[in-house]
C-alpha cells in the first residue's frame, strides 16, 4: 500500500521520536562515588554523572558486591523522573526516558571476557563480610580460632597427663600430633578470612 504525505509525515514522526527514547543501553564504570557511580556510554561518548547503583535487597537484608572503575553495567532509563523518586518528591514526567533517569545494573561481561557459567554456585572474592543483627561472622570465626589456638598448644603438652589418668589403648604421641596437625590446618584456614 501506497504512503499518502500525511501517512509519511506521521510514520516519519513516530520514527524521530522512537530513536530518541533511550530504555537501556550498555555502559563502563568511570568512577565509584560514596553512594553513586558515573558510568561512560560509548556508544553517545558521553559519561553519565550520579548514576544509582542497583543492590540486591530485601527485608533490610542485601548482598553488595565491591564495584571498579572499568567494570561493565547496563544503564536501564526509567519513563518517569527516578531524581524525583528517589528523593522522594512528586514524580515530575516531563523527564520521559530521560539520560538522568538512569540506574546501573553492574555485573556484565564482554563476549572477550566472559564469566563462563557453570552448574555450581560460585562465590569469588577478594574480601567477604558476613554479618547479621548482632554479630560479625568475621568476629565469630576469630574467637573460634582463638580458641583452637589454645587448644592446639595445650594438647600435646597434656598427652602424657591424659594417658597417666586414664590410659587410652592404642591412642600415641603420633595420634596427638596428627590432630593438632589438623586444628593447625583449620586455624590457618580461618586466618585467611581475616586478611
Amino acid at each position: 500500500m501506497k504512503e499518502n504525505g500525511l501517512d509519511r509525515l506521521i510514520n516519519g514522526k513516530i520514527k524521530e521520536t522512537l530513536a530518541i527514547i533511550e530504555t537501556s543501553t550498555y555502559g563502563e564504570i568511570k568512577a565509584v562515588n560514596s553512594d553513586s557511580v558515573d558510568v561512560y556510554l560509548p556508544q553517545r561518548d558521553e559519561t553519565l554523572p550520579d548514576v544509582p547503583v542497583f543492590t540486591l535487597q530485601g527485608g533490610g537484608e542485601y548482598i553488595q558486591f565491591p564495584i571498579a572503575v572499568g567494570d561493565k553495567c547496563l544503564v536501564s532509563f526509567a519513563k518517569d523522573s527516578a531524581i524525583d523518586w528517589l528523593s522522594g518528591n512528586d514524580i515530575d514526567s516531563t523527564y520521559s526516558y530521560d539520560l538522568s533517569n538512569g540506574f546501573a545494573l553492574v555485573g556484565l561481561n564482554t563476549l572477550a571476557d566472559p564469566l563462563l557459567l557453570t552448574d555450581i554456585t560460585t562465590l569469588k572474592v577478594s574480601k567477604v563480610k558476613i554479618e547479621n543483627d548482632t554479630a560479625e561472622l568475621i568476629a565469630t570465626l576469630s574467637d573460634l580460632q582463638t580458641q583452637l589456638a589454645l587448644l592446639s598448644t595445650t594438647l600435646l603438652a597434656d598427652m602424657a597427663t591424659i594417658n597417666a589418668v586414664i590410659p587410652l589403648a592404642g591412642v600415641s604421641a603420633g595420634t596427638y600430633a596428627t590432630v593438632k596437625a589438623q586444628i593447625d590446618a583449620i586455624k590457618i584456614l580461618f586466618d585467611t578470612f581475616k586478611e
